[in-house]
């Protein structure tokens, strides 16, 4: 079954289920705690725009995503000793082409560059680490659950909320105390966050009304939103703003594409 970062229990009618199932399962998808005191902030963010700067050769547009939650999760997990030799720029590389084994863009790895063995051994070395669960739960997967908290009923409302809302994920991603929260909570933040922007009239409504869901501790959900909303103050530069601009996009079309599908 094709991987959707979006939906990576593929679908089902029991709704529900599904969510608690991505909720209870969210914590095995998170960098090792004390991740952002351990690894240097400036080297995270060259691996982070050496991925964005990647993925623009790949049609999918969550490899990029997918590939900082392979590196974030697997170099938390280093010893202090190993993390000092690690050649961070290759695990980066390897984390990258796993990500597009994960995705429908499969066909466009024999298009990156390989060292070989020396990547097939890093690869392997990321896939034990990472216990195999290379199809991550994000805060990608929680969008749609805690869009229906802002009652909208308005299917473009709902769908531009949405796509503001993974804008905000994918850049706030540099972040590295982003990567430190729960799926869920980033998820809820980003909506609130892309609410603001889009009805600030009702902004304090949908952020008490996604604060409040059992699901997820409301002064987490208040803290992230805080670390995103100073990371959003940041400058972004005009190639990383076009190249998540580009992807963005892309969820847009691969979102509206699907809607039209189930309305048929």
């Amino acid at each position: 079954m094709e991987f959707d970062p979006m939906n990576p229990l593929g679908t089902s009618e029991e709704y529900y289920d599904d969510y608690v199932t991505l909720f209870l399962d969210q914590p095995d998808y998170m960098p090792a705690k004390g991740y952002s005191k351990r690894f240097n902030t400036t080297e995270r963010k060259q691996v982070y725009d050496n991925i964005i700067s990647n993925s623009r050769k790949i049609d999918d547009p969550f490899v990029s995503f997918i590939a900082m939650n392979h590196f974030d999760r697997y170099i938390s997990r280093q010893p202090p000793l190993n993390l000092k030799g690690l050649d961070i720029d290759l695990s980066a590389r390897s984390c990258f082409k796993l990500a597009v084994k994960m995705t429908s863009s499969c066909s466009s790895t024999n298009a990156l560059p390989s060292k070989n063995k020396i990547v097939k051994n890093v690869e392997d070395q990321i896939m034990g680490v990472l216990e195999g669960k290379t199809r991550p739960i994000t805060a990608l997967c929680f969008l749609e659950f805690f869009v229906l908290n802002f009652n909208l009923n308005n299917a473009q409302m709902n769908l531009d909320l949405k796509v503001a809302a993974i804008r905000i994920i994918m850049i706030s991603q540099r972040e590295i105390r982003v990567s430190e929260y729960l799926a869920s909570v980033v998820a809820a933040a980003a909506l609130v966050v892309a609410s603001k922007e889009m009805f600030p009239a009702r902004y304090e409504e949908f952020k008490e009304a996604v604060a409040n869901s059992p699901f997820v501790d409301k002064d987490e959900v208040r803290h992230c939103i805080d670390t995103i909303m100073l990371e959003l103050l940041q400058p972004l530069g005009p190639w990383r703003s076009a190249a998540i601009e580009v992807g963005v996009q892309k969820v847009r079309k691969k979102i509206e594409a699907e809607i039209r599908k189930d309305r048929k």
